[in-house]
């Protein structure tokens, strides 16, 4: 599954700025506040204690572009004699 960062127009700086703003946001929904307001695709997104899953999503996406991904694990070597 590809996410939306996959071959973005953001280097790493700027994801990992996207990011923290994110984590933050979603911090704040998570200690009371009722709406936080973040810049995503050059607009700006509200979200609330009704969404806060789909901010969550969006933080996924964001961890995900920054780490290194592997498509198929390799299995054990083998020992042949």
């Amino acid at each position: 599954m590809s996410n939306i960062f996959d071959q973005s127009i953001y280097d790493k700086t700027a994801l990992r700025e996207m990011l923290a703003q994110a984590q933050q946001a979603y911090h704040d929904l998570m200690t009371g506040v009722k709406a936080v307001t973040i810049k995503r695709n050059n607009r700006e997104v509200t979200y609330q204690q009704s969404n806060k899953h789909d901010l969550r999503l969006y933080i996924g996406e964001l961890q995900a572009s920054l780490s290194p991904t592997t498509s198929r694990r390799s299995s054990p070597a083998r020992m042949v004699f």
